[in-house]
């Protein structure tokens, strides 16, 4: 059974990619980061190491270089496996360090799968040979890495200079909601008042009700009818205010018309032998 030393310092990552492994034939032995991997590797080296890039303690590249000039670990192949550095440039100075494959993340798992057991079938066969020696001078490796640092930082300044620009957009967008939303409630309220304003100039006894039968408009035909004022009807149920009763009378149009969505028309005789005529329309 193939050993594999995994190097993720984030744990989902990592879980994912153990137990896809685990799950395919393989030992895999886990680190956070590039120190705990050495110290990992040259305790029980592995056959096989597959390492993110951006960790804490040591990087993957720095973890890279450490590996290819190890005498016991130069010659197991090294993958690196990122979601971060995926810039050509990237690529080109992990191989130069030394490494075997550069794989960016994602990938579909049948493809990283092929991948990787293709490194170890060219390791087996003698196939895997290094594209270039690593850098022994320690003032070229820090110049390439450094240069690959400034990309990156400079990736990242444009990545966050392309978000401060899609949220400007979203917030303009929304001020330009809210306003088109405030003008249409600007225009809903005032029909709502031209409404009310024809219903009260109707001597018919008019209210708007809840689904609870409670009055939230009553017009001024409503208020003589009862001899109240108009506000002091709404909040009120209908059945106490008209019929004196504690319950909604036996078939309600308002009721009806709150279940169906259509008018209806319904009389009700009153406790003390008055007639109404009820009707009801959604509104």
């Amino acid at each position: 059974m193939n050993n594999v030393l995994i190097v993720e310092d984030d744990p989902q990552e990592l879980y994912l990619l153990q137990s896809f492994l685990s799950g395919h034939g393989f030992q895999v032995t886990a680190a956070s980061n590039g120190a705990e991997a050495l110290e990992k590797a040259r305790a029980g080296p592995p056959d096989l190491i597959i390492s993110d890039i951006l960790m804490p303690n040591m990087d993957g590249f720095a973890l890279c270089r450490e590996w290819k000039r190890d005498g016991r670990l130069k010659d197991i192949p090294f993958v690196f496996y990122t979601a971060t550095y995926t810039d050509p440039k990237d690529e080109e100075f992990a191989l130069g360090l030394g490494a075997e494959r550069f794989i960016v993340k994602p990938q579909e798992p049948e493809v990283f799968l092929g991948i990787i057991k293709g490194v170890f079938t060219d390791h087996a066969a003698g196939r895997l040979v290094m594209t270039c020696a690593p850098p022994r001078d320690e003032e070229v490796y820090y110049r390439e890495y450094n240069e690959v640092l400034i990309r990156k930082l400079e990736d990242k300044m444009v990545q966050a200079e392309e978000t401060k620009r899609r949220l400007e957009s979203e917030v303009a967008e929304h001020i330009r909601t809210e306003a088109a939303l405030r003008g249409s409630e600007g225009k809903f309220r005032s029909l709502t008042r031209q409404f009310h304003a024809l219903l009260d100039a109707i001597p018919d006894n008019i209210t708007r009700q809840s689904p609870d039968l409670r009055v939230i408009w009553a017009n001024r035909g409503a208020a003589a009818g009862l001899k109240k004022e108009a506000e002091d009807l709404v909040g009120n149920y209908c059945y106490t205010l008209w019929h004196a009763r504690n319950t909604p009378c036996e078939v309600c149009p308002v009721l009806k018309t709150f279940r169906t969505g259509e008018p209806d028309l319904e009389i009700v005789t009153t406790p003390d032998g008055k007639t109404w005529e009820l009707r009801s329309v959604p509104v």
